[in-house]
């Protein structure tokens, strides 16, 4: 009796353990090819990145910002953007073209995205980017109204 219990109880644990011996090992799995965005793509972690903070918050008269509001950056550079949230709402940090994200706006963003990042209140947020196109392109929060509100930044790759 005892060793049918015991029995059973480690097929139970392996059965358990099965999802995060599998999550684990996917951890480890090559990475797929990168989108692009009219901005670039994402960054490699494992490579060097210059480290740019951009504040998000709220003023008391209603607006809503991020300073810097405006970047340059080289073509080809990549850039971990460390995104310290001041105010008492989420936002988000999103960069592509001005068309790239009105349509974002327009569907309605939310979840995990590739070019971008939602940032609790009070907390810190990053975002690893490589500029791969020259150009002028935008960053925004495209939550309902923030955008609107003045949260938006050029950035210029040259």
């Amino acid at each position: 009796m005892l060793r049918t219990i015991v029995s059973a109880a480690l097929v139970a644990c392996t059965i358990a353990a099965s999802p995060a011996l599998a999550q684990s090992g996917a951890r480890k799995a090559p990475r797929p090819a990168q989108q692009d965005f009219a901005a670039g793509q994402p960054g490699t972690p494992r490579e060097p990145a210059i480290l740019l903070t951009v504040t998000m918050q709220e003023t008391y008269d209603g607006r809503m910002l991020f300073a810097p509001d405006q970047i340059t950056v080289k073509l080809g550079q990549q850039v971990k953007f460390q995104l310290p949230n001041l105010g008492q709402l989420e936002h988000q940090f999103v960069i592509g073209s001005v068309e790239e994200n009105a349509r974002a706006r327009a569907q309605g963003v939310s979840g995990k995205m590739a070019n971008g990042t939602t940032v609790a209140p009070a907390t810190t947020g990053d975002l690893l980017w490589r500029f791969t196109k020259p150009g002028q392109f935008e960053f925004g929060s495209l939550l309902p109204g923030q955008y609107e509100a003045g949260m938006k930044g050029t950035i210029t790759v040259e």
